[in-house]
């Protein structure tokens, strides 16, 4: 009969590890420390903006602790997240000062 022993215990290649639950778990801890920092510092961090000094380590572990594939998946996820918080912030702010409901130029007792 077939064993499949050799499956689990060969070594693995850069980056096999990352496929297992433990790699995942560490991966995603790196993942949110980079993106953690960058909010921390004031940044709504996106591909292609600086990187924030402080949150420089971060990112080198982010990349170092995760498949390139996932980095590039969660860097657009990201950016995703980001314009459509800004997105929402415009039509609040346009829906705030346009409705009949809204406080602009208004008195408050």
């Amino acid at each position: 009969s077939f064993s499949c022993n050799i499956c689990f215990n060969y070594k693995m290649s850069s980056g096999e590890e990352l496929y297992n639950k433990k790699g995942r778990a560490v991966c995603y801890k790196a993942r949110d420390g980079f993106f953690s920092c960058c909010l921390e510092q004031g940044v709504d961090w996106e591909p292609g903006m600086p990187i924030p000094s402080k949150c420089k380590e971060k990112r080198k572990s982010f990349e170092d602790n995760c498949l390139s594939s996932w980095v590039t998946y969660f860097d657009s996820q990201q950016e995703a997240t980001v314009r459509k918080a800004k997105t929402m912030s415009i039509l609040i702010s346009e829906n705030y000062n346009t409705s009949a409901g809204g406080l602009a130029g208004k008195k408050l007792n």
